[in-house]
């Protein structure tokens, strides 16, 4: 059977939906599947675009679309730890350069909207059950779309951009895997005023809490205590969060001015992986190739650089 589709794409979030618009205004018909349905959180997640990845929002056409959307340019990290503190301006090449922080349920619609703008076809609630073969060659998937009827889709190319527990993982030639040391649990919250659009980080090595505005008006709050903590944390999961934000003064006097908005976020057990991208057929995109420890961004960064290198 022919290819219905120059590519297909199984995964519509930030790698796989900006790679999507990407080769849709290139004029390729291309198709992005995800199981979500849009708006949708996404966990874990540092809700970070690191100012490395400036210059490709910019060249892609995301970035004014995140700023209309209220993300917040974070200047600095303010860096405290036991014997002091010091403060970090964000740089790209020695130049101040702000990164953005938004929540993944506004970034990631947006990044899905503008990849329907550019021409992409995407199915949202598409869940993948199956791939395609002819012979060794990845040539496609069967799956159930948002109504539970199956469809097969095949293309010239199968990106699989489906995070860190992809279902295409396994067809890599090598994967490497290494722990995580820490865990993240996080909250929203809506402050009384404004917050300085600066990070601060509690660095008690190895354990971390963060808080930092996350764009229209909120901010986030987040705990990464070291991982033989995890199931003593998770076994009164709200009442050890508190007691984590409460354990920082300077954090203690911004939580009391401020309204939680939302249950807490969170997980264990994150494994560092790196998976061959290129396989027979299929490429790997953004986590389902490289995820590595949420605390830098580096993946949400690598999620937009590796969609315009492919």
């Amino acid at each position: 059977m022919e290819p219905i589709y120059d590519v297909a794409i199984v995964g519509a979030r930030l790698a796989g939906g900006t790679l999507a618009m990407l080769l849709a205004r290139m004029g390729l018909k291309v198709i992005a599947v995800d199981k979500a349905t849009f708006p949708s959180n996404k966990v874990p997640c540092t809700h970070t675009v690191p100012a490395g990845a400036e210059s490709t929002l910019r060249r892609v056409g995301l970035y004014d679309e995140f700023i209309k959307a209220g993300a917040d340019p974070v200047r600095g990290v303010d860096f405290i730890y036991r014997e002091g503190r010091s403060y970090g301006e964000i740089r790209t090449n020695g130049v101040p350069t702000p990164g953005l922080q938004l929540r993944r349920f506004v970034m990631d619609n947006i990044v899905v909207q503008q990849g329907r703008r550019a021409g992409a076809e995407v199915k949202e609630g598409f869940i993948v059950r199956e791939l395609i073969r002819e012979g060794k060659r990845i040539v496609g998937f069967r799956g159930q779309n948002e109504s539970g009827a199956f469809e097969e889709i095949r293309a010239r190319l199968v990106v699989a951009a489906d995070g860190r527990k992809s279902n295409f993982g396994a067809k890599s030639s090598f994967s490497k895997h290494w722990p995580c040391y820490r865990f993240y649990y996080y909250r929203y919250f809506e402050p009384s005023k404004p917050i300085e659009p600066i990070i601060l980080c509690w660095d008690d090595n190895p354990d971390i809490v963060c808080v930092g505005p996350i764009g229209e008006g909120l901010f986030l709050a987040m705990v990464a205590p070291h991982m033989s903590k995890f199931d003593e944390f998770v076994s009164d999961l709200e009442n050890n969060y508190n007691q984590w934000l409460d354990s920082k003064e300077e954090l203690r006097e911004i939580i009391s001015r401020s309204k939680p908005i939302s249950r807490i976020w969170g997980r264990g057990n994150l494994d560092n992986t790196y998976r061959d991208p290129i396989c027979s057929g299929l490429v790997l995109l953004g986590d389902a190739g490289l995820d590595v420890d949420p605390l830098a961004a580096q993946g949400t960064a690598w999620a937009f650089i590796s969609a315009e290198i492919l």
